[in-house]
């Protein structure tokens, strides 16, 4: 297959690292939770590291990412059970499967599987503003 976009293979890459990404987001909103209970005054500056981080996070690139996959996953919800078997098996395990030997493990054509990944990778393109 040829690649359709100069932004392509880092969708793909993007749609991969989720899982991690979403750990690591899930991590930092904890961390967030805990209460700074030192009793010393402030000033006016952010002197909180997780809010220093929570800041900053909103111009991560990691950030961004993980929300424009995270987006775009969301506008397949109505796919079903076998969208999500599609999404484990091609993006979040190792090693990872063929397109065409995904298609028999979960009941669907393989002409279905090629255009669901086209359809995510174009989602994820169109969510970071790249379509």
């Amino acid at each position: 297959m040829s690649v359709k976009y100069i932004w392509w293979t880092h969708a793909k890459n993007m749609i991969s690292a989720y899982p991690v990404r979403s750990e690591q987001y899930h991590d930092l909103i904890d961390m967030q939770k805990i209460p700074n209970n030192d009793g010393m005054p402030h000033g006016t500056g952010v002197t909180n590291p997780v809010e220093a981080l929570m800041i900053s996070a909103e111009e991560n690139t990691a950030y961004r990412e993980y929300w424009a996959v995270r987006k775009a996953l969301a506008l397949f919800d109505h796919y079903g059970e076998a969208f999500t078997q599609f999404v484990v098996l091609y993006y979040w395990t190792r090693p990872r499967l063929r397109l065409e030997r995904i298609a028999p493990r979960i009941h669907v054509s393989k002409d279905t599987v090629f255009r669901w990944n086209r359809l995510l990778i174009k989602a994820v393109g169109r969510e970071m503003g790249w379509l």
